[in-house]
């Protein structure tokens, strides 16, 4: 079955993308900070064989379209606007959209706030039929979702605390088996920025650790 690599994310723009980081170092700096994210995540994501990608990014205007061209260059790109559904809604339309335009397929779906996503996970993936694979983040709620795209159903819950278990619910009520990648996390405050550069190598998140060491 074809798989397919999907990224969620938001342009940086101040009040608009990591609020939470931005009232505890300043918004200029969690500006920079993201687009620095967004630059490891590119750089790390163009190491791995994953050649073609979906992004849907947030707000819908073409200079947020152009921004992840730029960022993502040196990959095949089809691009979607997020639409103004609430987030689980949103995921749920994503599933739909590339299976209209896909067919059948395996979705790998990931966010723009983890600079150093562990690509490895993804690449040692041997999908198996009826399976949603999980990267359970440290929050409690999950960092990558791995499924079919007839699976969209999967994210037709009530939102609330406990968001891993709450998916993980339903995925079992749909009669699906859960399996879970590694535990990981991304970048909403502090706490997850020092999380992030305290796990990997300068090497591998160099924009992100450049601007925090500044």
């Amino acid at each position: 079955m074809k798989q397919i690599f999907v990224i969620f994310g938001k342009m940086p723009q101040i009040g608009f993308s990591k609020t939470r980081l931005a009232r505890e170092v300043g918004d200029g700096l969690a500006l920079s900070l993201y687009g620095a994210f967004i630059k490891d995540f590119s750089k790390n994501l163009s190491k791995t064989k994953i050649k073609s990608i979906y992004i849907f990014g947030t707000p819908d205007t073409l200079d947020t379209k152009d921004y992840f061209f730029r960022e993502f260059s040196n990959f095949n790109i089809n691009y979607f606007p997020q639409s103004e559904l609430s987030f689980f809604q949103r995921l749920r339309e994503l599933f739909l959209r590339i299976r209209e335009v896909e067919g059948e397929c395996f979705i790998h779906l990931t966010g723009t706030d983890i600079p150093d996503f562990p690509f490895e996970e993804i690449e040692k993936l041997n999908p198996s039929p009826n399976t949603i694979y999980l990267g359970p983040d440290i929050d409690g709620g999950f960092y990558y979702v791995g499924g079919e795209a007839r699976f969209f159903d999967i994210f037709s819950f009530e939102p609330g605390e406990n968001i891993l278990e709450r998916i993980s619910k339903r995925i079992g009520d749909l009669g699906l088996e859960v399996s879970h990648l590694k535990t990981w996390s991304d970048i909403d405050d502090l706490r997850g920025l020092k999380v992030t550069l305290e796990r990997s190598s300068r090497e591998k998140i160099s924009h992100t650790g450049e601007l925090w060491e500044v």
